[in-house]
């Protein structure tokens, strides 16, 4: 493990501007593979995962969830809108959106509605970079299919500051409880692990 560290200390430049099929196979951790691994650290139970994109890597992996995607990539479980999600109330113990946050243009319409169908006690995990270096990667990330193909669209934005992340939370009912930073601090994990209550659709 801690050569794997050591390799991907060295080689960080690599890393951030080569895609992810080319990293792995040179033997370093991509970007997308260390955000999907740390929140898999605090998956539990049924995960939603919101913006899952082409790889639906995290829901794979965990095995017990569901991954959603207004873009229809190929392999996105329901493609939908996110405002609206097609699940019952309470139906999900972990809903996860991982660095996809910014390229919702109705934040607060998903968050909401995340917050319906998580059970009472359930948790939400947020990934998101700072905005200035979000902006940066993606316009030196000439691989990224969302991105090119894709685009940005109006509302979209190309990372979230930790103030916005807690702004957003507490407008939505969620509470802010913990950060924890990766890829050397330019990435951000935040949490709310304990859902206080279930809200009914409006």
């Amino acid at each position: 493990m801690r050569v794997q560290q050591l390799k991907d200390y060295i080689f960080f430049p690599s890393r951030i501007f080569s895609d992810h099929e080319t990293v792995s196979r040179i033997g370093l951790t991509s970007l997308r593979d260390e955000r999907i691994d740390l929140c898999l650290k605090y998956c539990r139970g049924r995960v939603l995962d919101v913006g899952c994109d082409e790889s639906n890597l995290l829901v794979r992996k965990w095995e017990n969830g569901v991954g959603i995607d207004v873009y229809p990539w190929e392999g996105v479980d329901t493609v939908c809108n996110t405002t609206n999600v097609p699940f019952r109330n309470g139906g999900f113990d972990t809903v996860t959106i991982i660095g996809a946050l910014g390229h919702i243009p109705e934040r607060l319409k998903v968050l909401q509605e995340c917050y319906c169908v998580l059970k009472p006690k359930g948790q939400i995990l947020v990934t998101e970079i700072h905005p200035v270096i979000g902006f940066l990667r993606h316009k030196t990330a000439w691989w990224d299919k969302e991105y090119h193909e894709r685009g940005m669209k109006e509302g979209e934005v190309h990372g979230i500051s930790e103030r916005n992340i807690r702004e957003l939370f507490e407008e939505t009912g969620f509470k802010y409880k913990e950060r924890v930073s990766f890829v050397f601090g330019l990435n951000s994990l935040y949490m709310e692990r304990n859902c206080p209550r279930l809200r009914e659709r409006r």
